[in-house]
């Protein structure tokens, strides 16, 4: 039976997705194969998973990075699926974005036909020691998904994702992670950089900042697994503007994470105020598209661990049933259209995605430098930044394997690098804040 469960989970997550695809005039599914985003359209063979994509430097100045799923074929805008794995926001020295769960799960998405990218975030030895401390890696957390999803709409083109269906699924931590950055984004703000103090929630900054520049991005939809929905006190009253659909697949068995987390939270007022109830997904007479729509759905006496598996019918035909109905809960064409991402092409000519493993750049974006580090055993030789015209305004030579470069004489925008290692040139992309 606890296999049975994780499976019906994950088929659920399926059909959301093809429906809210489908149902959008500039997002039709393309036209090979059939059935591409509800059914297995490809084999594990064909699915190409790419490492260790460096996307933002974390509050250690490490690097964070994401895996990233997809197929070789002539589909050049996807649907995104951010995958956030459960950690308990704990570093235990195993990422759990390279974990057997992690990859079971993206391969189950990619042979449908999905991007997927598999997201680290901040995670610390003891986040528990104060609920101060607590607060602030949550923050921390929400911040990494934010810069990740960035990174991957700056390089749509090379990932070949579309930007106007990017949905979330987060675990356990991943979840609260998840929507936490949902919820302080969903009209493209960001929680401020600086927080007042961690001494409770309630000092969150309502100060905020836009992420994206001139752009709206619309999150379509968001399955927590195993996961809470923090206090209203967190989010105060930032919650009460979002309109996303939300799924939460939750057992009462479950001791990590208490069922009740979940339902005294968010489905009984003290978060969010559904006005259509948990179960409005599944009822097709709601098309209000101001309503807030949710669904629970309880699993009988699972334990944590068991629930979050990748296998399981029930499980994931749980999420597969609410990704197909959730068009019934809105006017989808119109809602989409107001959200729709008005996203820079990517600049220069596309390039393998394999390439934007082999050198890092971070912070991306930045503010007062950038770090460029070739990976072992690559070395730099020469590093020259465009700017958005394709003018010269860096040519640096190095013969180091990291480079620091300050940008405080650089103005806010976007710019190209082309570097050169004792092996081939490679090209990326960084903002300027």
């Amino acid at each position: 039976m606890k296999y049975l469960l994780s499976l019906m989970v994950l088929l659920n997550c399926v059909n959301f997705f093809h429906n809210t695809v489908n149902a959008q005039s500039t997002c039709k599914p393309c036209n090979t194969p059939s059935g591409r985003y509800l059914v297995d359209v490809f084999s594990v063979e064909e699915v190409i998973r790419t490492s260790d994509i460096f996307y933002a430097d974390s509050l250690s100045k490490n690097p964070r990075a994401l895996n990233f799923y997809s197929v070789k074929d002539s589909c050049v805008s996807r649907p995104l699926i951010v995958y956030l794995p459960g950690s308990g926001f704990i570093d235990r020295g195993a990422n759990p974005k390279n974990s057997d769960v992690a990859n079971a799960k993206a391969l189950y998405f990619a042979q449908k036909g999905y991007a997927v990218a598999v997201v680290d975030y901040y995670r610390v030895a003891d986040p528990y020691t104060s609920g101060s401390k607590f607060n602030g890696v949550m923050h921390e957390a929400m911040k990494d998904v934010h810069a990740a999803i960035q990174y991957l709409i700056g390089y749509h083109k090379t990932f070949r994702v579309d930007t106007s269906n990017i949905f979330i699924i987060g675990e356990s931590a991943g979840g609260i992670a998840g929507l936490g950055a949902i919820l302080s984004d969903v009209n493209g703000e960001f929680i401020a950089e600086e927080i007042p103090s961690y001494v409770s929630p309630e000092d969150i900054s309502l100060n905020h900042e836009s992420l994206f520049p001139n752009r709206k991005v619309f999150i379509k939809g968001f399955a927590g697994i195993s996961t809470s929905a923090p206090t209203a006190a967190f989010f105060q009253l930032r919650a009460r503007n979002v309109n996303i659909p939300l799924l939460f697949i939750h057992s009462n068995g479950d001791k990590i994470v208490p069922f009740d987390s979940t339902t005294s939270d968010l489905f009984e007022g003290a978060l969010i105020q559904p006005l259509c109830g948990p179960k409005c997904m599944l009822d097709i007479k709601i098309r209000d598209k101001g309503s807030n729509c949710f669904q629970l759905n309880e699993v009988e006496d699972t334990t944590h661990d068991v629930l979050s598996r990748p296998v399981g019918i029930q499980y994931l035909v749980e999420m597969r049933n609410f990704f197909y109905e959730q068009v019934n809960c809105y006017d989808c064409e119109s809602y989409h259209n107001k959200y729709l991402p008005d996203v820079t092409d990517s600049l220069g000519a596309e390039f393998p995605i394999e390439e934007l493993s082999n050198v890092v750049i971070y912070p991306n974006p930045a503010q007062s430098h950038i770090i460029i580090k070739g990976l072992v055993p690559l070395e730099l030789s020469r590093i020259i930044i465009y700017n958005i015209a394709g003018k010269i305004i860096g040519d640096y030579e190095t013969t180091n394997a990291v480079k620091w470069l300050d940008l405080s004489n650089y103005e806010t925008g976007l710019y190209v690098v082309k570097v050169s290692t004792d092996e081939k040139t490679v090209i990326q992309k960084f903002s300027k804040n």
